[in-house]
């Protein structure tokens, strides 16, 4: 394709009127006419490369303009994914919390059952062992008086048992000694008609 070149100064003169638009089917028929009778060999090469700039141009904003539109679609369906995971990222965090939550609160209800068992049970235990002191206090003060003279019969019954053993064993022994001194005696008697 031949591209005529601009000189200094030129700017946009050599753009026919309209910017290098197409022209209209009227324009057209009119430049016809000025090619046929009076335009000039440069003027339609002008013209030409001109009409060839401005399809190029044309196409380069088609094409642009696809682009833009497709990275538009591309940004748009990024930016939708990009919300839907942040809403479901969302959603399941909030999921999460609340489930936490839930075990929380089961740990919390199990938690102060177990301690309100325990704490009945330590109540029963502390109420049983005050009821076993007082009952033991009760039984002391009622027995003491008592015991004492329990205790004081007791040693008495002991000291007259004592007694009785020492008695008895007294009598044993002495009963012994007379048995063995009659033994003696009866052997010494049996020895003494033999040596006659």
């Amino acid at each position: 394709m031949f591209m005529a070149k601009k000189g200094k100064g030129e700017g946009r003169s050599h753009l026919p009127p309209g910017g290098g638009r197409p022209p209209s089917k009227q324009q057209q028929d009119e430049s016809m006419e000025v090619y046929n009778g009076l335009a000039s060999t440069i003027e339609y090469n002008r013209w030409l490369v001109t009409e060839e700039n401005w399809k190029v141009a044309e196409d380069t904003r088609e094409t642009l303009g696809q682009i833009r539109d497709f990275r538009r679609a591309v940004r748009e369906d990024r930016l939708s994914k990009g919300r839907q995971r942040a809403n479901e990222s969302r959603s399941q965090r909030g999921e999460a919390q609340r489930k936490v939550q839930e075990h929380h609160m089961q740990n919390a209800a199990g938690g102060s059952e177990v301690k309100s068992l325990v704490d009945n049970w330590n109540d029963q235990l502390s109420t049983q062992r005050r009821a076993w002191s007082d009952y033991g206090s009760s039984l002391k003060t009622v027995l003491k008086p008592d015991l004492k003279k329990v205790k004081a019969d007791n040693q008495e019954e002991k000291a007259k048992l004592a007694k009785q053993v020492r008695d008895e064993i007294e009598l044993v022994e002495s009963l012994r000694e007379q048995a063995l001194q009659k033994l003696e005696e009866k052997k010494s008697s049996e020895r003494e008609p033999s040596e006659d």
